[in-house]
């Protein structure tokens, strides 16, 4: 519809960008690249600025029937993680739940009012050795979450030998 209301001979808006549109001045290509790092560092990153995000305080609780237990607290580190949840190191098969306490964050960024006060993410242990990342990217208006890259390979996989 636009190609001909605008005359234009290709579709300048793609999915991706179309380098052909495309300029980048300085500022652009450093934002970008702060931001590319931010969503590859698989940690609580404000995608706004692509820095870690610092200070959110995080409270682990287990689900216990039809409650919820608190079993842990810790505060983001200047590297946007948390490595104090559990005393333990592990968490035992269950049902589990991280609070973010978005709001104070954004309240400290300069945003009189969060749109999401707090971010809650529920998952589930069945492996008690298994290394669990979960990334929280945060945005003024909208947060996204993964699970991320824990992969351990299973014994028979790292054993395989060339001609398999």
């Amino acid at each position: 519809m636009y190609l001909n209301y605008y005359g234009f001979r290709e579709p300048p808006f793609e999915l991706t960008s179309n380098p052909k549109y495309l300029f980048f001045t300085e500022q652009h290509r450093e934002a970008l690249t702060v931001l590319e790092y931010g969503l590859s560092s698989a940690k609580a990153v404000t995608v706004l600025n692509g820095v870690p995000a610092v200070g959110i305080t995080v409270i682990l609780e287990l689900r216990q029937a039809s409650a919820w237990a608190p079993i842990g607290r810790g505060i983001t580190d200047e590297n946007g993680r948390v490595n104090t949840l559990t005393t333990e190191g592990r968490l035992a098969p269950g049902t589990y739940r991280l609070t973010f306490d978005i709001g104070s964050f954004h309240r400290e960024q300069g945003l009189s009012v969060s749109f999401f006060p707090e971010v809650k993410i529920t998952f589930n242990v069945r492996d008690p050795d298994e290394h669990f990342h979960l990334p929280l990217l945060l945005s003024p208006f909208g947060y996204s979450t993964y699970r991320g890259s824990a992969h351990i390979p299973p014994p028979e996989a790292v054993n395989l030998s060339d001609d398999v």
